[in-house]
């Protein structure tokens, strides 16, 4: 089968909303509109194409999805240097994720996510709306379209809930700029019950290999009913700490679903590390929800990841902006496999003939960069460390934005994960299986499926892949202090680190880390970030997060 993925550059991107006055509207040059599909049989699945293309638009998910998931977090600190030629928006905005200090509602990189999942809410909208008015569509065509649409609003919703724990619920209709302004403002209990309603809906989506009838050349990188169902037992999984009361039915929700989705006829199943982010991995059986990419001669429709984690200059093209931090390094198990997947240093060999070069960063070469037994080594404070995941061969030239790269936005390991969690919660045998599927792929011997043992596998499988800080703040909600404790670790881990370096003469003694002398976490301040002022502008009703 001829694979043909959604790729932002096929999709004439997304629909206009109505009104030019509201917090919705994010029209964009040369996109079509509503009416352009009206009653047009054949732009159906364009019409839910334009929904998937706002996970790209942007590079939300590859740059501000990863300041938030990964600096605010234990497994990240910023790279680069504050010379960078990303100039201050940028420099000063990986700063204060990193440090949680600063962070304000003047963030841009904030307004990006919240006008990001609204336009994602508004498409899904608009094709909700507009697919009963299709001609020569099957009932199940309808339902397939419909159950797409509301499984990608129930995901922006989520990014709503979990960045700022509030927000808008927007109705199905048109609405004006002044309806707009003054809609409700949703509280988490109530984006809750409207993502679990939407992922019912979704729930009847097909399976793999019914997407494969209904699109037989281009259903790749479209939600199936295993994405809603993995999207499902995540949110229960937030639900839970959020609503502990009732955490246990959401616990046996989850295994259950997560025993469903194990049973399906789409056979998920775990494939080798060193596949997992490369070429042959992508829409791989681990795969649950993937974004696909290409790599252009300009970056429509490319990966970004790896511009704004490799490192500067040929043939890498990187910021260098995102590098692991040492104590995530120091968290893997020996003879994890994952470790040399997910982590490179200065003059490490990516692919047959691709080296990573040396770490230079506005013309200085890191210390340390030509020595892969050197990973504490910073100069101007800034590590000698960088991801491997989202990396891939750029085979046109042109451009350094264009790596081909799917981003992974949900897999099987995760899905797991997060059975064996609700599994120990209920009791259910099935927490040893699952927990230890994902330590037997990474190399490792089995262990007993703890709670803290299964946080910080969880941690390491889904390193850098902006997850990690809103699981720190759920795990904080249920286990007070572990936010704080874990970002302090990281914090004392570079400091040591540092030290080493310097008394080995791999620093200058002048070397500072631009860190925070103790945690920074404030909680429940930074359990949530500042809501964006535009939008508290444009609302009557939304206000400020506490603490902001």
């Amino acid at each position: 089968m001829k694979r043909i993925t959604i790729y932002l550059s096929i999709l004439a991107a997304g629909l206009s909303l109505s009104s030019c006055d509201g917090f919705l509207d994010q029209p964009a040059q040369g996109q079509m509109t509503e009416g352009d599909f009206l009653g047009n049989s054949n732009s159906a699945a364009s019409l839910t194409n334009s929904i998937y293309a706002t996970y790209r638009e942007g590079s939300t998910y590859e740059t501000t999805g990863s300041w938030i998931g990964d600096l605010c977090s234990d497994n990240a600190l910023r790279g680069s240097s504050m010379s960078d030629g990303g100039g201050t928006i940028y420099n000063n905005g990986t700063n204060q994720f990193q440090n949680l200090s600063g962070l304000t509602g003047s963030s841009a990189f904030l307004n990006w996510l919240w006008l990001n999942a609204y336009t994602g809410i508004g498409r899904a909208n608009t094709a909700l709306r507009t697919i009963d008015t299709f001609e020569g569509l099957a009932p199940r065509q309808k339902e397939i379209l419909q159950g797409e649409a509301c499984f990608n609003r129930a995901w922006f919703y989520f990014v709503v809930l979990k960045l700022w724990g509030k927000g808008p619920i927007v109705p199905l209709e048109t609405l004006s700029g002044a309806e707009q302004a003054a809609l409700k403002i949703s509280d988490r209990t109530a984006l809750y019950d409207t993502i679990v309603a939407d992922l019912q809906i979704a729930l009847k989506m097909p399976d793999k290999a019914e997407s494969a009838k209904w699109y037989p050349t281009s259903w790749y990188g479209r939600a199936h009913k295993g994405s809603a169902q993995g999207l499902l037992a995540k949110v229960l999984l937030y639900r839970a700490a959020d609503d502990p009361a009732n955490a246990m039915q959401y616990y046996q929700q989850i295994v259950q679903i997560v025993k469903d989705m194990e049973s399906s006829t789409d056979g998920y199943d775990l494939i080798a590390v060193d596949n997992i982010f490369t070429k042959a991995g992508e829409y791989s059986v681990e795969s649950v929800f993937e974004i696909g990419a290409a790599s252009f001669t300009t970056s429509d429709g490319a990966y970004q990841g790896w511009q704004l984690l490799g490192t500067r200059g040929e043939p890498n093209w990187g910021w260098g902006y995102i590098a692991p931090s040492l104590n995530l390094v120091q968290s893997y198990e020996p003879g994890d496999k994952r470790k040399d997947n997910d982590i490179i240093y200065g003059k490490t060999t990516i692919y047959s003939g691709m080296v990573q070069t040396q770490s230079v960063i506005d013309g200085t070469t890191i210390i340390g960069a030509y020595s892969e037994s050197d990973p504490n080594s910073v100069s101007n404070g800034y590590p000698n460390r960088f991801c491997r995941k989202g990396y891939q061969p750029r085979p046109v030239v042109g451009g350094n934005e264009n790596y081909g790269g799917n981003i992974r936005m949900m897999r099987w390991a995760e899905v797991l994960l997060i059975g064996a969690e609700a599994a120990v919660r209920t009791g259910d045998a099935k927490a040893s299986t699952w927990y230890n599927a994902v330590r037997t792929r990474a190399g490792l011997a089995s262990k007993e499926p703890t709670l803290e043992n299964i946080w910080e596998e969880k941690r390491i499988e889904l390193s850098m892949e902006r997850d990690r800080y809103f699981d720190l703040v759920r795990i904080d909600k249920m286990q007070p202090g572990y936010f704080a404790a874990k970002v302090w670790a990281k914090i004392q881990s570079e400091q040591q680190g540092l030290e080493e370096m310097k008394a080995q003469g791999l620093a200058p003694a002048s070397t500072t880390l631009p860190l925070p002398p103790a945690s920074p976490v404030v909680v429940p301040k930074n359990y949530v970030m500042p809501v964006p002022n535009e939008q508290i502008l444009l609302m009557n009703n939304l206000k400020q997060n506490d603490g902001y």
